[in-house]
């Protein structure tokens, strides 16, 4: 997994410690990679976001490079 992400384009530093709200609503999984969507709620504010995930051992991790290419597919 990566271990700088200085340049990722995700939004979660802007999350943390907003009062934001989240769960997983759904995960898509083929053999060691998987699709998993987080459900994210503060105030009135709704939001599904998609992260692309590999299993390593017995975890699975996020994997940003992969999560942040199909953002720029799904929402270019």
């Amino acid at each position: 997994m990566e271990e700088d992400i200085e340049d990722f384009i995700g939004g979660e530093a802007f999350l943390s410690g907003s009062g934001v709200d989240f769960d997983v609503d759904r995960a898509e999984v083929d053999g060691t990679h998987a699709v998993v969507t987080v459900h994210f709620r503060w105030d009135d504010q709704v939001i599904d976001v998609p992260y692309v995930c590999e299993r390593e051992g017995t975890k699975w991790l996020v994997a940003l490079r992969e999560t942040e290419e199909l953002w720029l597919e799904e929402y270019p």
